[in-house]
Formats: structure tokens, sequence, C-alpha cells
């Protein structure tokens, strides 16, 4: 089961994906003609952790909470180009700039390729942006995973309907409190967090823990 978030009122489910901050959708294809004929250089990453008291009773605004200008996205476009005519510089016409959003004072820049060669997942890359030098600082791939997975087996046939695993899960969902932005209303607004700690086996239908997966 994945986690959702569903509005008090019961009438908007918000997914859970789009709860740290508003991302800001781009869906640009990146290209190039000659790649930069130099290393990248990773900085350390300083996490914003909390405010400060003063902060919190003056009401300042947290800076993830400012939009991203359309200035400010034609310079990540190009931070995002210029990232990747250094890193993988043989790529050009294969990464989709999909989003942008703010995450602990940085953009952050989600691309995604226009294949998908492991089944259900899809190579991804989460470049991070200084949003004043608008330079790429770090970022995160995820094709080490993807090669833990290739050799995987293909999972056994279904045997079981996904309304009776409902049922078999039923009792175990939990609702949380907790606060959401929402996209529409541009601003947070109090939700219950839809989730479950157990799992249905599809192929004989037995319930598992996700902890011991």
């Amino acid at each position: 089961m994945e986690e959702i978030y569903v509005t008090n009122d019961k009438t908007v489910t918000i997914p859970f994906s789009v709860n740290e901050s508003p991302h800001l959708k781009i869906n640009k294809m990146i290209t190039w003609q000659t790649p930069i004929d130099k290393p990248f250089e990773r900085h350390e990453i300083n996490i914003i952790q909390g405010v400060m008291e003063e902060q919190a009773f003056s009401r300042e605004a947290h800076p993830d909470g400012f939009p991203i200008t359309e200035d400010e996205q034609g310079k990540c476009s190009l931070a995002v180009e210029d990232f990747l005519r250094c890193v993988f510089s043989e790529d050009t016409g294969k990464w989709v700039l999909k989003t942008l959003h703010r995450d602990n004072g940085f953009i952050h820049a989600s691309l995604k390729t226009d294949e998908q060669d492991f089944r259900v997942f899809q190579r991804k890359l989460l470049i991070i942006i200084d949003p004043n030098s608008f330079q790429a600082v770090n970022y995160m791939d995820n094709e080490s995973l993807l090669e833990m997975i290739q050799h995987v087996q293909a999972p056994e046939k279904i045997t079981i309907h996904k309304q009776e695993a409902f049922e078999k899960i039923r009792g175990t969902i939990e609702l949380k409190p907790v606060y959401v932005y929402d996209l529409k209303q541009d601003k947070y607004i109090l939700c219950r967090k839809m989730d479950s700690k157990y799992g249905v086996n599809a192929s004989n239908g037995d319930m598992v823990s996700l902890d011991d997966l």
C-alpha cells in the first residue's frame, strides 16, 4: 500500500511525493553539442534543521517556501546542462529535466531518462543546485541500486485480487495527522497520512510485515 495523504474533509487525496515543498514541472529534454572536459567536484551539503525561536515568533518565511521564478528556472536548466556535459558527457538527448523544487536551502533538479530498462524502475538523477551561484554542488544517482536488482527473479503469478489484499490489511491501516503543502491552495493544510506496515504477497495471499522484507 502506497502512502497517501487524505484531507480532513475526506474529499481530496494528495500524493506522498509532494509533501516537502511544491515541485515545479519542467519536462525539458537536455541536449548539448560539446562536453565539458573537467572533473565534477562534489561539495558537502549543510542541511537546515528546524528554525530558531525568534524566527518562528516573527513568522519569518522559510527559504524552501519561496517560488522558483522564471529567471531561476532558466539558470537551473543551464546548471543541469553544464553538470550533464561534465559528468554524463555522452548522454545528450537522454535526460529529461522533470521537476525543480526547493529543499533545505538548495534547489533540487529531478531528472529521468527517456528509457526504462529495469522492469518497473527507471534511471533517475537528483542534482543539487546552489541557489546563489546556480552551480551544481552534488548529486544522487540510482544506477547502483538498479544494478543490484537487475538479476532479481521476476515475480510469481498473481493469485489474489487487490480488493482481497486490501481486506486483509484493512485493520492495520494507520491515519496520522500531518500538515501537507497543497499546490492548489498554495498553503499547508491539516491532513491524515494513510499507511500500513504490512503488505500482502500477491502470489499466495499471505500477509507480511514490511519491516521483515
